[in-house]
């Protein structure tokens, strides 16, 4: 019987890869090597990028933020890269009774939904792509704290202009 081996050390063209498109996308996120606590095959933790997206920053985005950015923790399963990452919120850390709620897309181990269906995910994507994904959703989780919206968008503020009006008005 074969003894398995991590996707760290059956691609390391792709760890590498991983490492220079989050230094690229998102600079404030470090590296983590594995550990038995968190980070059992790699994985990166640090803040996500405040606003990554190519359309103009609302002018009201410092107001509901406050300058803050979300602080994230990224871990690779063995499974990676035909499954995506986990991507957990380490600051805001949702509430235990808004988990598995279609409001803030925030599954029950706490990780942050950001692929709608698992065949979605693109085993060509990087980590630091749902990471800039995962940017859109703090945005949306603080404005859903504030009262400007009800719920999350479907597909996420990276896709979506429709909270941009209201953050405008702050």
């Amino acid at each position: 019987m074969s003894e398995s081996i991590s996707w760290l050390e059956a691609e390391p063209g792709r760890v590498a890869w991983e490492r220079q498109e989050m230094a690229r996308l998102a600079p404030e996120m470090e590296w983590r090597k594995v550990d038995g606590e968190h980070f059992p095959n790699g994985g990166f933790e640090g803040l996500a990028p405040e606003w990554p997206f190519e359309r103009r920053r609302p002018a009201g985005l410092e107001k509901l933020t406050g300058g803050a950015a979300l602080r994230l923790r990224v871990v690779f399963g063995q499974g990676f890269p035909a499954l995506p990452p986990l991507l957990f919120p380490l600051d805001p850390v949702p509430e235990p009774e808004m988990r598995m709620s279609e409001k803030v897309h925030v599954n029950g181990d706490g990780s942050i939904c950001l692929i709608l269906h698992s065949s979605d995910w693109r085993c060509g994507e990087s980590a630091a792509a749902l990471v800039e994904k995962a940017s859109g959703w703090f945005i949306e989780f603080l404005a859903i704290e504030r009262g400007l919206i009800e719920a999350m968008s479907p597909a996420g503020l990276f896709a979506s202009d429709t909270l941009d009006e209201a953050l405008e008005k702050l």
